[in-house]
């Protein structure tokens, strides 16, 4: 942990669905405007990329695949200088051979110009107008990542996305999910949540 204040930003944009250039052109032109403020991490939507709730475009395989490839130049076009968890989807690559869904509902780790760790989602809602996980596999155990600081130190960062937080028996009177990520993250002991 650090005694250094952490400045972090928030990228609260309205992705467009479908639109992979111009929400990552927003991304970008954001993430500048908060890089000139100093912060050291910057935090974008849920899907940010490919906008929520990209639905049926993801049973295309060539959207999948040039998110990838919008993902990988993003990262090359931010300041090296700061981390960026930018919302996107992740091929599952265990789908094919032991079955589940084909993707995650995924937070990118961009900095130094690439992709550093991928997040998935752990909570996929079904209710209301919902239905992520006819999309999504669930993603599993607790992420964190250690974001390096200037003066040296550094932070545990526990990643959550979305629905990961909305887990807490005590608010809700009940558990919705069999897991709950943020309690799995404070027993990591990390110093700041996502």
């Amino acid at each position: 942990m650090t005694s250094s204040p952490v400045k972090f930003g928030i990228a609260q944009l309205n992705p467009i669905i479908g639109d992979l250039v111009g929400n990552c052109d927003r991304l970008l032109s954001a993430v500048k405007r908060l890089a000139a403020q100093g912060v050291q991490l910057v935090l974008t939507p849920e899907l940010s990329v490919c906008g929520y709730p990209p639905r049926d475009l993801l049973m295309h395989h060539q959207f999948v695949r040039d998110m990838d490839s919008a993902i990988a130049d993003l990262a090359q076009k931010l300041p090296h200088d700061l981390a960026v968890l930018v919302g996107t989807v992740y091929v599952n690559p265990q789908a094919s051979q032991v079955g589940g869904k084909p993707l995650f509902n995924s937070a990118a780790l961009l900095q130094d110009g690439q992709v550093q760790q991928i997040f998935h989602k752990r909570l996929l809602p079904t209710y209301d107008v919902f239905d992520e996980d006819r999309y999504f596999e669930v993603g599993e155990g607790s992420q964190v990542f250690t974001l390096k600081l200037p003066d040296q130190a550094s932070l545990r960062v526990g990643v959550t996305i979305c629905e990961d937080i909305w887990n807490d028996e005590k608010f809700w009177g009940k558990r919705n999910y069999a897991d709950d990520p943020v309690a799995e993250l404070a027993q990591k002991e990390v110093d700041l949540l996502v």
